[in-house]
C-alpha cells in the first residue's frame, strides 16, 4: 500500500512539472537623480479590502522616488501576516517597494522565520503581493528542530503556510 501511494504521488508530481512563476529580484540599483523624500526609522503596512493588515515593513532608511513610485529600503524587516494568526518574519540588508503593487523585493543576507519555526537563509527574496508568495532562484538553507535542507529556488505560499525547494535539494538530520 505505500508503494503504491509513493507511485502515485512521484506519478503526480512528474506528470504536473511545471515552471513555477519565480522572479528574480534584479541587482538593486538606486534610481538616477534625488530622492523625493528620505526618512529614517520607517514603518510601512499593508490592509487588504476588508480592512486586515497582510504585512508590515520596517527600515532603517527608506528613499521615495515618486516618478518611479518606487521606495528604497535599507536594512528592513517584512512582517507577513495569515488569517490564523501565523506569523512570517524576513530580514535583510536593502530593498525596493513598489508603491503601484505592493510588492517586495529584498537582498541581501535575507533570513526568515515561518509560524512554525522553520527558519531558512538566502541571498535575496521577491514578495508578489496579489499572490501573496515569496521566491527566490538563489540558494537556500532550511532548518527545523533537528532537520536541514539546501535547495536551489524555493517559493513559499503564505496562504496555504507551505514551502517548497525546487531544485538540487539535499536534506540531512542533525544529530
Amino acid at each position: 500500500m505505500a508503494l503504491i501511494i509513493i507511485f502515485i504521488v512521484l506519478g503526480t508530481a512528474f506528470k504536473e512539472k511545471r515552471k513555477p512563476f519565480i522572479t528574480r529580484p534584479e541587482e538593486i540599483q538606486h534610481p538616477p537623480g534625488d530622492a523625493n523624500l528620505e526618512v529614517k526609522d520607517v514603518s510601512y503596512s499593508y490592509t487588504n479590502k476588508d480592512n486586515v493588515k497582510e504585512w508590515e515593513l520596517r527600515a532603517d532608511k527608506a528613499q521615495y522616488f515618486k516618478d518611479k513610485r518606487l521606495v528604497m529600503l535599507e536594512h528592513m524587516e517584512v512582517t507577513l501576516y495569515r488569517a490564523n494568526g501565523g506569523v512570517y518574519h524576513l530580514t535583510g540588508k536593502q530593498g525596493q517597494l513598489n508603491i503601484e503593487t505592493q510588492n517586495i523585493t529584498v537582498q541581501g543576507e535575507v533570513k526568515g522565520v515561518m509560524p512554525d519555526n522553520t527558519r531558512f537563509a538566502t541571498n535575496s527574496f521577491s514578495y508578489d503581493n496579489n499572490k501573496r508568495i515569496v521566491t527566490t532562484k538563489d540558494t537556500v538553507f532550511v532548518t527545523r528542530d533537528t532537520f536541514s535542507m539546501e535547495g536551489v529556488g524555493m517559493v513559499i505560499d503564505v496562504k496555504e503556510e507551505k514551502l517548497t525547494l525546487l531544485d538540487k535539494v539535499k536534506a540531512t538530520e542533525n544529530r
